[in-house]
């Protein structure tokens, strides 16, 4: 529950920090957009002060007598820089601490050394004619300190508001999922009550039939009867059995009541296939196996049997007379494969994700016919998800069916 409890927190987190991000952003852009503004207003007011010192003698620009620069110190701004321009574009004059001697018509940023300033120019009309351009310059230091520091209290108050969000988001999930996982274990324990409670009662007919077929050699039609009983009990103890495994499988995914134990995957799989040599003989089916290597394997005995013979099982029902069935089993990059592949029906594509779902059937009728529980592929999902391995299933229709089963090999003790 745990794990659950922080994968959601964390999934809240990362949703919520995407968000914060794409709404950080805006508010920068916009904070940035602002402060250009108010940058641009000030260019806009040197403009207009310097503008009314300069004067047109008929054919050139130049500005008013001023100090002994030629500059007129009441409208000298600290840092801001100006530029004359003639209607061509050539420059006539520069004050300030930045020469500049390129026009912009528009705003533009200027990267100069060692600061980068924001320019801006004023065409200068006389009459109707446009006489030439007065530009201005500002340095943009104080509104790239204003975002620095905007920018770092965010970041800082983001640190604190995402970690008292995980506090709250954890102790949430944790709330919002105890019912969850209390409709999970009542669940758990219904499926568990239910197998034992079948159990006692499936035992008590088939040994009451079993008597009365010893008892009755009269007439047949009673005797056909009691058959059909205890074929039914047969599927009634196997539905029973394989649900007590689901349960118990799904406990020990949880909360492992033994020690994993390594497991050679080349006498598990030649085991297998031995046992069911001959059924596969006498349904007239070739079984064949490749088998590479002697790769080792964490986990327990009986569910991986229990998994491939599942596997097996299945593609022996469902593959036909003169069929072929193949086994094999290598290992790559630390991961040992097993592929039981059929020459069967094959499946559906759109049954393909539904057939480890318990008691789905793609063929109703011929798995029933056949005795089918309807939890053979459930068990085997359940028991690689308990090992740690991937199931992959390949199928067409009318060509066969392949499951791939990826086990991560055991580390060797040094």
């Amino acid at each position: 529950m745990k794990f659950f409890n922080w994968t959601l927190t964390f999934q809240f987190v990362v949703l919520a920090l995407l968000v914060y991000i794409a709404l950080t952003s805006l508010s920068l852009f916009l904070f940035k957009g602002g402060l250009n503004e108010a940058l641009d207003d000030q260019l806009n007011s040197l403009l207009a002060e310097q503008s009314q010192l300069i004067e047109f003698n008929g054919k050139n620009l130049n500005w008013l007598a001023g100090d002994s620069s030629g500059f007129h110190s009441q409208f000298v701004r600290p840092q801001a820089s100006y530029q004359l321009f003639d209607s061509t574009g050539k420059i006539l004059g520069s004050h300030g601490s930045y020469h500049c001697a390129t026009l912009f018509i528009k705003s533009q940023e200027i990267r100069g050394e060692p600061l980068t300033y924001r320019s801006k120019s004023l065409p200068l009309i006389i009459g109707d004619k446009e006489v030439g351009y007065l530009q201005v310059e500002l340095p943009t230091t104080q509104r790239d300190e204003l975002m620095l520091k905007y920018a770092i209290t965010i970041c800082g108050v983001t640190l604190l508001g995402f970690g008292l969000l995980s506090v709250a988001g954890y102790n949430y999930s944790k709330e919002a999922a105890k019912p969850i996982f209390d409709s999970y274990e009542m669940l758990k324990q219904f499926s568990t009550d239910v197998a034992h409670e079948l159990n006692t009662p499936i035992s008590t007919i088939r040994a009451t039939a079993e008597n009365m077929s010893e008892e009755l050699s009269e007439p047949e039609a009673l005797k056909t009867r009691l058959e059909v009983i205890n074929r039914a009990l047969d599927r009634m103890n196997v539905i029973v059995k394989d649900l007590m495994l689901l349960t118990r499988l799904g406990m020990e995914s949880e909360k492992p009541t033994r020690e994993a134990e390594q497991i050679d995957l080349r006498k598990l799989v030649n085991d297998v296939v031995d046992e069911f040599k001959d059924r596969f003989q006498q349904k007239s089916i070739a079984l064949r196996s490749k088998i590479e290597g002697s790769p080792m394997v964490m986990g327990h005995q009986d569910p991986l049997h229990r998994m491939l013979a599942n596997l097996l099982e299945n593609a022996l029902r469902y593959t036909d007379a003169e069929g072929e069935v193949h086994v094999d089993l290598f290992t790559d990059h630390n991961i040992a494969t097993i592929t039981v592949s059929d020459t069967g029906i094959g499946i559906p594509e759109e049954s393909v994700p539904k057939i480890f779902d318990r008691f789905y059937r793609v063929d109703k009728a011929r798995t029933r016919d056949q005795g089918g529980s309807g939890l053979g592929l459930s068990i085997v999902k359940a028991i690689g998800t308990m090992h740690n391995a991937e199931i992959d299933v390949e199928s067409e229709i009318g060509k066969g069916t392949k499951f791939i089963v990826s086990v991560p090999v055991a580390k060797s003790k040094s």
